[in-house]
């Protein structure tokens, strides 16, 4: 039964992982392109375990600012790239740009 249980957590960490590689490799930046705008940029903060990404993207109605956070980086890769393929990122006038 253990060795049952390994091989599924061996599995699961190797599918995780995976999942940050493609998400830091090109999943984020294709996902934010096939929104229509351009990237412009993003920053990550670190507080503690917890961590956010700004991104800044220029659109035809202007610049344009997403937050998303987690509790990690590479969960925070990965979040940031699902929410952009499933357009759920929540883009804010950039009042800095």
């Amino acid at each position: 039964m253990s060795s049952e249980w390994e091989r599924r957590e061996s599995a699961r960490s190797d599918a995780r992982r995976l999942a940050i590689l493609i998400a830091v490799d090109y999943g984020l930046v294709e996902a934010l392109e096939a929104l229509g705008g351009s990237l412009s940029g993003f920053s990550v903060n670190f507080r503690g375990q917890d961590v956010l990404m700004t991104i800044r993207m220029d659109f035809d109605l202007g610049s344009l600012v997403a937050f998303v956070g987690a509790d990690g980086l590479g969960n925070l890769f990965v979040k940031a790239a699902k929410e952009a393929a499933g357009n759920k990122l929540q883009w804010r006038e950039d009042r800095f740009s």
